[in-house]
């Protein structure tokens, strides 16, 4: 199996044993806030509004480059809700080019 992933045994032995750092450990906080809010919100948060929420209700100061990265690693994307048609009234009336 080494062979193929070209992967070293001692390496993935040290990888298996390794400390997790900091940053880790902050964006796995991170992914479980997101997973929090995506349920909360019925998935129909982006990675902006998703950012704003974390920040004002958890007291934190995530950017939003890291949100997004995060929701890209969970496969969580916002629902686009569909845009709505302008409807005409009655009055109007398209009137003669008078020149």
């Amino acid at each position: 199996m080494f062979e193929i992933l070209g992967v070293k045994r001692a390496n993935y032995y040290k990888w298996l044993k390794h400390n997790k750092s900091e940053r880790d450990l902050e964006n796995e906080e991170l992914a479980d806030f997101i997973r929090k809010y995506d349920e909360k919100f019925n998935h129909t948060l982006g990675y902006r509004m998703m950012t704003d929420r974390i920040n004002r209700d958890e007291n934190k100061n995530y950017n939003d480059k890291r949100v997004y990265k995060v929701m890209k690693i969970l496969g969580i994307k916002s629902i686009i809700r569909p845009k709505e048609e302008a409807v005409q009234s009655e009055k109007a009336t398209i009137q003669p080019r008078i020149i």
